[in-house]
């Protein structure tokens, strides 16, 4: 029986290729809950299937850091600070403008300091969130990380 030994570099090839894909996906999955949600209005049954996507993607991604052992926070600092900025300012805006439709007979107008009060209450509560579950996320990556240290020492030493 021949054995096919495939090349690191195309390997490494195949890599990238499904790193991008799975890159444009996550960006994709959640502008068209977006979409389907704020501009089309769509019912939570065309949508469900990008939410439950998203969860999926995300577990998969966290599950293959952890595995490794590799640290989810490398690179640079500022790309973080934007995604994390995109996560908890989109969350608000999304909440604020289904607040405003289901409670703008309430208010005076986009300019009531009543809604803008309920705007700073979501934003600072969706960064109390984030920011919670971001530490839950760092702190078991590092424990991951500290195991596989320790499995390599043992395995060396």
């Amino acid at each position: 029986m021949k054995k096919i030994v495939t090349d690191e570099r195309v390997r490494q090839e195949e890599n990238q290729v499904f790193a991008w894909v799975g890159r444009t996906m996550n960006f994709l999955l959640p502008l068209s809950f977006l979409i389907k949600r704020l501009v089309l209005k769509w019912s939570f049954d065309t949508y469900v299937f990008e939410l439950l996507a998203m969860l999926v993607v995300s577990v998969y991604l966290f599950y293959g850091y952890w595995k490794k052992g590799i640290d989810m926070e490398r690179g640079p600092a500022w790309k973080g600070y934007l995604y994390l900025g995109g996560i908890i300012g989109g969350t608000t805006i999304v909440i604020a403008w289904t607040n405003y439709q289901t409670y703008g007979h309430h208010y005076t107008g986009i300019w009531d300091g009543h809604f803008w009060a309920v705007v700073l209450i979501f934003f600072i509560s969706m960064t109390c969130l984030v920011l919670l579950l971001l530490n839950i996320v760092s702190w078991v990556n590092t424990y991951r990380q500290k195991q596989v240290e320790k499995e390599l020492e043992e395995e060396l030493g």
